[in-house]
């Protein structure tokens, strides 16, 4: 998200100057502009991928312990349940 907000503001900067710019350096910053979008769409969806796969990751290993260690996950379930029930009960 750093790297996103730095191409942005890289982004806006380039538009400061392409307001004052000559209309060949207007193109010039035009070009800057949007190869500035292209790598930052480019970060983000890698982010998204990587976040992607963590996630999947994640699941895919809570899956395998439940299976493999039903009364475990029944048993720490209860707990947290227990636990939100009873702060939530306190006023």
């Amino acid at each position: 998200m750093n790297e996103f907000k730095d191409a942005v503001a890289g982004a806006e900067g380039l538009v400061t100057d392409a307001a004052h710019s000559a209309s060949r350096e207007y193109a010039m910053a035009r070009r800057n502009i949007q190869g500035a979008f292209d790598e930052a769409i480019s970060r983000l969806d890698g982010a998204r991928r990587a976040v992607r796969t963590g996630a999947l990751d994640a699941a895919d290993a809570t899956d395998g312990y439940v299976r493999h260690h039903p009364w475990q996950a029944i048993g720490t379930a209860a707990l947290a349940g227990l636990a939100v029930g009873f702060l939530l009960r306190r006023p």
